[in-house]
């Protein structure tokens, strides 16, 4: 793994940080043998009717499915991979957009990279006195089929206060090239204006809402959970009540 004070200045400058081989060749394949497992268990006829769009316009990929997914391991459709009907038009394993949101709990080989000492170790770096694991999910990039992914913060999904003080963990468990589809980001956006609104609602009401982390706690059938236990901080003393 990349020492420590590389990886944080470039996060303090730019936003963002690459840690190279920061997963073992053991892990990414246990991720991913895991997660062929869940698709391959997968039964479409329970899940194929919720699709996961990615322009705000569409409420449907805000449905209870969607926003109790929270404690569960749920599985979104690409929008082109269903008929009206929730029949499959492509094959299973190329069909679904992303697997959420609860993986970090739930999945053995996901849990055991989540709550790692490494992940602990460079949340104590950048400064994190109490990390809270909000969610967990798998991206799918199959060929062939999938939305095109809109400039976006992170920030604006998961709304805290400050907003500075989400961090989120990208492993790419595959080659990501500028020719397959890899993950871009602005340096330096971090200290520029923050996107505080998302639409929420039905199809009867659309309301614009800031999720304050109170509403967003009260909400869930499940809180974050600590990456720490009760007697246990970054550095190893007593346990301390600021969050971050």
């Amino acid at each position: 793994m990349a020492d420590s004070g590389d990886y944080l200045q470039q996060y303090q400058k730019n936003g963002y940080a690459v840690i190279p081989n920061f997963l073992s060749n053991d892990e990414i394949s246990e991720m991913k043998a895991a997660m062929a497992s869940l698709m391959d268990k997968m039964d479409p006829k329970q899940h194929s009717t919720h699709v996961f769009h990615l322009d705000d316009k569409t409420i449907k990929s805000r449905d209870d499915y969607f926003l109790t997914s929270n404690d569960k391991i749920r599985y979104f459709f690409e929008p082109d991979a269903v008929d009206d009907q929730g029949n499959l038009k492509v094959r299973k394993e190329h069909s679904v957009n992303k697997v959420g949101h609860a993986l970090a709990w739930l999945e053995p080989a996901f849990k055991k990279v989540s709550f790692s000492q490494k992940v602990k170790d460079v949340c104590a770096k950048l400064g994190q006195k109490d990390p809270r694991l909000a969610q967990s999910m798998y991206i799918f990039k199959n060929p062939g089929i999938g939305q095109q992914v809109n400039t976006h913060q992170d920030s604006s999904f998961l709304y805290i206060d400050p907003p500075s003080h989400l961090v989120g963990f990208w492993f790419a468990l595959e080659d990501a090239t500028v020719e397959n589809g890899c993950l871009y980001f602005i340096p330096g956006s971090q200290t520029g204006n923050y996107q505080t609104n998302r639409v929420l609602g039905n199809d009867q009401e659309v309301k614009l809402a800031l999720l304050k982390s109170t509403s967003y706690a009260s909400s869930c059938s499940t809180a974050p959970e600590s990456l720490y236990s009760q007697s246990e901080s970054v550095t190893g003393k007593p346990h301390n009540d600021q969050r971050r």
